[in-house]
């Protein structure tokens, strides 16, 4: 079907399955596509039948917490005469244990590769692993957290000019209903990705934020629909490019520069998007410190980081031992936002100024 028709085919048929006289929301990737819908998840095994017209066998990768949500994927591939099997991982905040990899990837290789496609449904870490193991089969991931839905799915680690690891999915099912049912403070934390993309790259998606944030707060599903869409748009442009300048670092990168170095710190009390928060703040601070960026911006930020729930600061933590891993290679050169939707880089960000941001935000 691929070699006759062309990709573009496969997309405009696909589009049949899904739209049905609906609106469909459709993220271009590299090498891969996004579609952002209400009830996509359970739509799997119609979307794959199209998308990946080869496959026999599916191996769905999901973790404890997804089950049900995996239960339903599960469903729709059965129903769409799919051969289903899989493993379940068990729930992480960081990557998967060498025995977790271990016994999924003799798991999958038992089922085979040829007519073989991969299903990842979950979080970041489920993303990460159905990346990981792989290999050369069709992968589609459902992302079933508002951080896995704006960033991991739509990242660099399948991209070639970020260093990228594996191989892009063949495409992404980005369900926003799946966001309705998510712990409150994980659901919070998640929006650090979307306030990020906006400072750095997209003023107009800031402003949408800013005028939506009780509807966002109140997880108002058109809204939420349109907020993964924007994110990932802006995502997507910046892994788009083969050269990619300082907003297009800045996407990947603002606020985990120092938000990583909290996270090293504070362990499992803190969560990704919190010690983003966080570090998105200590680096606004160092750009206006370099004369890069002025009050309006900070103002800005940490007015939007604060509508969303989000924190601002840590207090009592160590500024001098938070700053060591930054200024472990020498001196760093982070990009940083001049202005909303705007970003310039590399800074020189000397030691004095590195330890002043950080403890603008621990004192």
């Amino acid at each position: 079907m691929q070699s006759e028709d062309g990709p573009d085919r496969l997309w405009a048929d696909l589009h049949k399955v899904i739209l049905e006289g609906e609106p469909v929301q459709e993220v271009r990737i590299p090498e891969s596509r996004m579609f952002v819908w209400p009830g996509v998840h359970v739509e799997c095994g119609e979307n794959i039948r199209v998308l990946a017209p080869d496959t026999l066998r599916v191996f769905l990768i999901t973790d404890k917490p997804c089950i049900p949500i995996a239960r339903h994927v599960a469903m729709s591939l059965q129903q769409n005469r799919f051969d289903v099997s899989g493993g379940v991982a068990p729930a992480t905040k960081g990557p998967a244990k060498a025995a977790t990899l271990s016994q999924l990837q003799a798991k999958l290789d038992a089922v085979g590769k040829n007519g073989v496609t991969v299903v990842a449904v979950g979080g970041t870490a489920v993303m990460h692993l159905g990346m990981r193991l792989t290999g050369s089969r069709p992968l589609f991931l459902v992302p079933s957290t508002m951080r896995s839905q704006l960033d991991v799915s739509v990242g660099g680690a399948c991209c070639p000019a970020f260093a990228g690891r594996w191989r892009p999915p063949k495409a992404v099912f980005s369900d926003p209903t799946l966001l309705r049912e998510l712990p409150l403070r994980e659901y919070v934390a998640g929006l650090a990705e979307a306030v990020k993309c906006a400072i750095v790259q997209d003023s107009d998606f800031f402003d949408f934020l800013d005028t939506h944030s009780r509807q966002i707060r109140d997880r108002d599903q058109n809204t939420l629909e349109e907020l993964v869409f924007r994110g990932a748009t802006v995502k997507s442009a910046a892994i788009s490019t083969a050269t990619p300048g300082p907003g297009a670092r800045a996407t990947l990168r603002y606020g985990h520069w120092v938000g990583g170095s909290l996270e090293r710190f504070a362990g499992s009390a803190i969560l990704h998007g919190e010690a983003l928060a966080v570090g998105m703040e200590a680096e606004a601070a160092l750009a206006q410190r370099l004369g890069w960026a002025n009050g309006e911006l900070i103002q800005k930020q940490n007015r939007l980081l604060k509508a969303m729930g989000l924190p601002t600061r840590i207090k009592g933590l160590p500024a001098e031992k938070l700053a060591l891993p930054l200024l472990a290679n020498g001196t760093p050169k982070p990009d940083l936002p001049d202005s909303v939707g705007h970003t310039r880089g590399p800074a020189e960000a000397t030691s004095p100024l590195i330890k002043a941001a950080i403890a603008a935000v621990t004192k």
